[in-house]
């Protein structure tokens, strides 16, 4: 039984120090671990300022400020365009957006939006694509 005590103190202590050591990163500034994985979290016309495409995301696995965010807009041609911002840390993680940008050139139809993390560390990490449905009128003019 004095083993078994023992033991379970030092489990106790592993644990508390464990915590401590995640709680010093975060204040300081530090990244958690874990894989860096960025995920689209909406992308569409921006409801707010007519004519403009909206994006936003977020990256599990990274927090801090400065990073890039890069959203790839595919078409079904296969043709792309990127809209870019800055990743900005929120708690454990690394927020994206909303980047703004005029529709322009683009047409209505089916796209996949991707988006792409670039941290500090030079490490860059795709996400997977999702599917978006662009309704442009034709009587937009940016």
């Amino acid at each position: 039984m004095i083993h078994d005590s023992a033991h379970n103190r030092r489990g106790r202590i592993g644990s508390i120090a464990a915590a401590s050591v995640a709680l010093i990163a975060v204040l300081t500034g530090c990244s958690p671990t874990g894989p860096i994985t960025p995920v689209v979290t909406s992308a569409g016309l921006d409801p707010t300022l007519p004519g403009y495409m909206q994006a936003t995301g977020s990256v599990s696995g990274v927090s801090e400020d400065g990073g890039k965010c890069v959203f790839t807009f595919w078409a079904d041609s296969g043709a792309a365009t990127r809209l870019t911002g800055p990743g900005e840390a929120t708690g454990l993680r690394t927020d994206c957006g909303p980047v703004k940008e005029a529709v322009g050139f683009l047409v209505g139809g089916t796209y996949q939006v991707e988006l792409t993390y670039e941290a500090l560390s030079g490490e860059t990490v795709k996400g997977a694509r999702v599917p978006m449905v662009l309704p442009v009128p034709t009587n937009l003019n940016p």
